[in-house]
């Protein structure tokens, strides 16, 4: 297996660092903006599934890791970090989603479980977190990626910790898994 995933403080040297995180920030929005952008609506979230993996496609990822964190690991995001929620209507502060070509799931724990049924659309599973037979989302990504598959990650968006973990149950199966950064801090969503 190959990890490609690096710290991105080690990424990147000196100035260069400060440009990628410059060029890697989105634009802030006003709140109110961000919140029609993630009210509920009927199509539960699809067009955004749509085109991101039409983007997951273009930046050869198999998989995509989308937190619920800002590059600060913060619990609680300014909206214009609200990816998850924007890709998936949840707007619980806990919770993790991976996409994949068929697939869209979204990790949360029993605080949040009601809410996410109600917010998820008909494209999204919910993956009850800390419940007998549900598996982590390490263990269903290398359990259920394809041989050889890629799995994106916005660096800037989780920890060393979490990128580990994910990196070290991928490499477990011996099929040429592998957890990749996004180019440059770019995020797909």
């Amino acid at each position: 297996m190959t990890v490609c995933l690096a710290r991105p403080a080690l990424a990147f040297a000196g100035s260069s660092l400060r440009g990628a995180i410059r060029s890697s920030t989105p634009r802030a929005r006003s709140a109110s903006a961000v919140r029609s952008l993630v009210a509920p609506d009927d199509s539960g979230g699809k067009p955004q599934l749509a085109k991101l993996r039409r983007g997951m496609e273009l930046a050869g990822i198999e998989a995509l890791v989308v937190p619920p964190s800002d590059p600060h690991l913060s619990e609680y995001v300014a909206p214009a970090y609200e990816r998850r929620a924007f890709l998936s209507r949840f707007t619980g502060s806990a919770g993790t989603a991976l996409v994949t070509k068929d697939e869209a799931l979204l990790w949360t724990d029993g605080r949040y479980f009601l809410q996410a049924e109600q917010q998820l659309g008909p494209d999204w599973a919910l993956m009850r977190a800390n419940t007998p037979g549900v598996p982590t989302l390490e263990e269903w990504a290398a359990d259920n990626l394809a041989d050889g598959a890629r799995c994106g990650v916005d660096a800037f968006t989780v920890s060393v910790e979490e990128a580990e973990r994910l990196s070290t149950a991928l490499g477990s199966r011996n099929r040429e898994l592998a957890l990749v950064p996004l180019p440059d801090g770019a995020n797909l969503v």
